[in-house]
């Protein structure tokens, strides 16, 4: 039966290729830019979490308090599937999720993966032309506030960068 059907020529299976994978990643309406995005967008990965400080040792220190960071994950991904508006009307809620489809690389498919399951993604929007790299990648109270170079902040997390 397999060898019998037909994949449409606009399924992800066919917009992906090699090291290239198809990623859903479920969004609420603000973090995904819901009803702003369309394929063909390009778009900026972010991952916000609370980090606690390491130990030498790496593990985590007892006496550490959590401290909120974001971190850019992925830079300039295509988006090959976005909702075309937010879920609204009744029983909608704020908390409603939809799913938005990038493709990236395998390895930054297990990044975005990991954030979504254990920090919040954001969804970026790109211009059209004339991009530039995004920076800096880490943004924490620091470098908001008083403009600290994330790599001191790094270090006052208890790692080397």
């Amino acid at each position: 039966v397999a060898d019998f059907t037909t994949t449409s020529p606009d399924a992800l299976v066919n917009r992906i290729a090699g090291e290239q994978r198809a990623i859903s990643v479920p969004l609420d309406s603000a973090h995904g830019m819901i009803g702003d995005i369309h394929p063909g967008d390009h778009v900026d990965v972010y991952g916000a979490f609370n980090v606690r400080k390491l130990n030498q040792d790496g593990t985590v220190d007892p006496e550490s308090a959590e401290r909120p960071v974001v971190k850019l994950i992925v830079e300039d991904v295509p988006v090959l599937a976005a909702p075309t508006e937010q879920k609204t009307g009744f029983g909608a809620s704020a908390g409603d999720k939809s799913n938005v489809t990038l493709r990236v690389s395998d390895q930054q498919a297990g990044q975005i993966a990991f954030s979504s399951e254990n920090g919040k993604v954001w969804i970026v929007l790109r211009p059209k032309a004339g991009a530039e790299p995004s920076a800096p990648d880490l943004v924490t109270l620091e470098s908001v506030l008083f403009g600290v170079e994330p790599v001191t902040v790094i270090r006052s997390f208890g790692a080397k960068p």
